[in-house]
C-alpha cells in the first residue's frame, strides 16, 4: 500500500492531542482485551497495555479533559430509557461499550455527514469520532468505533485509528463498514491546547441536532465490538 500523505486543507492542526493520543495506542501495540475490569472513577482506565476500540476514543478524548466514563454514566442515570442495552448501570463498563457511546454522542456531540462524497469529504477532520456497524442496515448494530487520522490514504480518504484486534492500527478503513455516526466533540476540538490528562471533565458538551436513538442489543460480543478474527472483511466500495 502506498505511504499515506498528510490530509490537506483541513481546519484542524495536523497533529492534535486527540490524534496523537490515538496514535500512541498503535505505537504501544495495546493488546485487544475485552475482559471486564473494575475501574477507578472518574477517569478510570484499564491497564495501559490492554484495551478495546472504545478505549482508543476514551483515552484520546481525555487529552482535552473529556471523561466519557463519567459523562456516559451520568447520562445513563439521567436518561435510562435511551440506553436500551444497559439493564443495570455500571460505571466500570458502560462507557466502554459501543452502543451506549453512540447513544451519548448522538445526544451530546455534533453529528456530521456519514458519507464521503463531494463536500462531505471535507467534514472528516482529524480527531473526529466514527462509529461503524459491521453489517449493512437495517441489520446494522453499533459494533466498532475509532478516531479520524490526520493523514490521507492512497484513495484520498483520511485513515482511521482504531483497535479491532489483535492490536490497534492506523489504516485505510474509514469506509470499510457501515458508518452509523460521525461526530465532533466540540469541547475536545475547541480546547486542543489543554494539557493532557486533565482531571475534571467539562460541565457539558455541544448538543447536536440528532436525538438519541437506541439500538437493539448485540449479545454475542462482550463490549459491542468484534475481534479481527470475526469482523467482516472491509467492503470494496464506500458505504
Amino acid at each position: 500500500m502506498p505511504v499515506p500523505v498528510p490530509v490537506p486543507d483541513l481546519p484542524l492542526p495536523r497533529s492534535t492531542p486527540i490524534v496523537s493520543r490515538a496514535r500512541l495506542e498503535v505505537s504501544r501495540a495495546v493488546t485487544y482485551d475485552s475482559s471486564y475490569a473494575s475501574l477507578a472513577y472518574p477517569n478510570g482506565d484499564p491497564p495501559p497495555d490492554r484495551g478495546v476500540c472504545t478505549d482508543v476514543v476514551i483515552r484520546s478524548l481525555r487529552t482535552t479533559g473529556i471523561d466519557l466514563q463519567q459523562l456516559v454514566h451520568d447520562d445513563i442515570l439521567r436518561r435510562p430509557a435511551a440506553f436500551t442495552t444497559v439493564t443495570h448501570p455500571d460505571r466500570n463498563i458502560d462507557h466502554r461499550r459501543v452502543s451506549p457511546m453512540l447513544v451519548y454522542l448522538r445526544a451530546h456531540a455534533t453529528s456530521l455527514p456519514t458519507t464521503f462524497d463531494g463536500a462531505s469529504l471535507a467534514t472528516w477532520q482529524p480527531g473526529d469520532v466514527i462509529v461503524w456497524g459491521f453489517r449493512p442496515c437495517p441489520a446494522c448494530t453499533p459494533d466498532h468505533v475509532g478516531i479520524v487520522s490526520d493523514v490521507r490514504g492512497p484513495r484520498g480518504l483520511p485513515l482511521a485509528l482504531h483497535n479491532i484486534g489483535p492490536v490497534p492500527s492506523e489504516d485505510d478503513r474509514l469506509d470499510a463498514w457501515t458508518v452509523l455516526g460521525h461526530f465532533r466533540v466540540a469541547d475536545a476540538t475547541a480546547r486542543q491546547d489543554r494539557a493532557p490528562w486533565v482531571q475534571n471533565a467539562p460541565e457539558g458538551l455541544h448538543v447536536g441536532r440528532e436525538a438519541a436513538t437506541p439500538f437493539p442489543s448485540a449479545p454475542w460480543f462482550a463490549l459491542g465490538e468484534l475481534s479481527s478474527a470475526t469482523a467482516p472483511a472491509p467492503s470494496s466500495k464506500r458505504q
